[in-house]
């Protein structure tokens, strides 16, 4: 057992991240994380329940609820304008390709390449 600071609950060492170390629960990390990434891009918690009730709850690009996982707000690295919420997986990849949709589209197409 292991009390989490946020809440001040005691709880199983299986409601925290990490095998039992992390600091917080994982209810209280997703509101940590959240509150944290709405400040960085200068967000309501409005304006992102809104963003989320726009996508049905789901990552824009795989349809993942979000509902499970930790979203994360994607944004254009170049002008910072935020263009919606992923799940991490997605966001991740977006980052790796460097933004660049002909890059993305190359991938699609070697993959389709070899779909069975």
């Amino acid at each position: 057992m292991k009390r989490c600071p946020e809440c001040d609950k005691t709880k199983p060492r299986t409601e925290f991240y990490a095998d039992g170390r992390s600091t917080y629960c994982r209810p209280c990390t997703k509101i940590i994380g959240r509150r944290a990434t709405l400040r960085q891009y200068g967000l309501s918690e409005e304006q992102f329940a809104q963003m989320l009730a726009e996508q049905n709850g789901c990552c824009c690009i795989c349809r993942t609820a979000l509902d499970d996982v930790v979203p994360h707000v994607d944004h254009d690295h170049d002008t910072e304008r935020v263009r919606g919420v992923l799940c991490g997986r997605c966001n991740r990849t977006i980052g790796l390709f460097g933004d660049d949709a002909r890059r993305l589209r190359n991938a699609a197409a070697y993959l389709r390449s070899y779909a069975q």
